[in-house]
C-alpha cells in the first residue's frame, strides 16, 4: 500500500481548502482501516483453512482461540478509531458549511467565485459541474428500520451537501449522481440485522455510466438469526470519474432479505 499523497500548500491556503484536506485525510484512514480489516479476515481464512496456501499444516484448538483473540482486539481498536474519525468528519463539515468565512474574491475569468448551491434540477443530467470549489456529501438510507430486500438498491435523503457536483437523482433515490469529472473517496456504513433467519449478506457499491453498471467493490459478512445487529462497511474507496453523468449504488446482493437499523454514505472530492 503506497503512500498517501497531498498537494503541496502555499501560503495562501484558505479555510475552505484546509478543511477539505481534512477530509481527505479521513478517506486515506478510512482506507487504511479497510486494508487492516482485509488483513484480518485473510488471518481468519488461513487459520480455519479456507484460504488456499499449499500449507498442510492445521493448527490446534489452542491457536485458534488465540487468532481470534487478536482479531478480536484490533476491531475493537478500529471501532474505536472509526468513533474518533466520525466526530472529526462531523466537525469538519460543519466548520466547512457554517464556520469557515469566505473572503470577498475580485472577479477573475479563470477563477470565478463559487455561485450559491442550488437545488439539483429535475429532469436529465445536466453539463459537468465546473466550479472550482471541491464537492463533498453525506446521506442517509430512507429504509431506516425498515426492509431492505434483496436485489434492490437503499435509497438516500440527503443529510450535508457542500458545493453541486453530488446530489440524489430525483427521479430515482437510489442513485448519487457525480456531476464532475475528479477523484471522489467513498465511505458508506450500514447496521442491519436478520429479517427472519440467519443468512450471509453481500453488499455491493456500484457505478453506472451510460445505463452500464460496473461493480466497485462488495463487502461480505455472516447475520445472526438471534436479532444482533452487524455492521457492514466499506472505507475509504477512491475512485477516478471521468464523465460528468456518472451515478453510485449500495445494492444487496444477496438473496436473503435484511432489516436496516441505521446507515450513512460520505462522498468526499478529493
Amino acid at each position: 500500500m503506497s503512500m498517501p499523497k497531498f498537494p503541496e500548500i502555499d501560503s495562501e491556503i484558505t479555510c475552505e481548502s484546509a478543511l477539505n484536506m481534512i477530509l481527505a485525510s479521513i478517506a486515506m484512514e478510512e482506507l487504511a482501516l479497510s486494508h487492516i480489516i482485509n488483513a484480518e479476515g485473510e488471518k481468519l481464512q488461513y487459520v480455519l483453512g479456507t484460504l488456499e496456501t499449499g500449507c498442510c499444516k492445521k493448527p490446534d484448538f489452542d491457536e485458534v482461540l488465540k487468532v481470534n483473540q487478536s482479531v478480536t482486539g484490533l476491531l475493537e481498536s478500529v471501532s474505536q478509531n472509526q468513533i474518533i474519525l466520525k466526530n472529526k468528519m462531523d466537525k469538519a463539515l460543519q466548520a466547512l458549511s457554517e464556520v469557515c468565512p469566505r473572503p470577498p474574491k475580485p472577479p477573475s475569468p479563470s477563477k470565478p467565485p463559487c455561485p450559491p448551491d442550488p437545488p439539483c434540477p429535475p429532469g436529465p443530467p445536466g453539463p459537468c459541474c465546473t466550479c472550482p470549489c471541491k464537492c463533498s456529501a453525506t446521506f442517509t438510507a430512507i429504509e431506516k428500520c425498515n426492509l431492505w430486500c434483496a436485489g434492490s438498491a437503499l435509497h438516500w435523503n440527503k443529510e450535508h451537501l457542500h458545493g453541486k457536483c453530488v446530489c440524489v437523482d430525483p427521479s430515482d433515490k437510489t442513485k448519487i449522481e457525480l456531476r464532475a469529472e475528479g477523484r471522489f473517496a467513498i465511505s458508506f456504513v450500514v447496521n442491519v440485522r436478520a429479517k427472519d433467519c440467519k443468512c450471509n449478506a453481500a453488499v455491493g457499491l456500484q457505478m453506472m455510466k451510460n445505463h452500464q453498471r460496473k461493480e466497485l467493490y462488495t463487502v461480505h459478512s455472516h447475520v445472526p438469526c438471534d436479532d444482533e445487529l452487524v455492521t457492514l462497511s466499506i472505507s475509504g474507496i477512491i475512485i477516478e470519474n471521468f464523465d460528468c453523468n456518472s451515478s453510485l449504488l449500495i445494492k444487496l446482493e444477496s438473496p436473503d432479505s435484511l432489516i436496516v437499523e441505521d446507515s450513512m454514505l460520505s462522498i468526499i472530492e478529493i
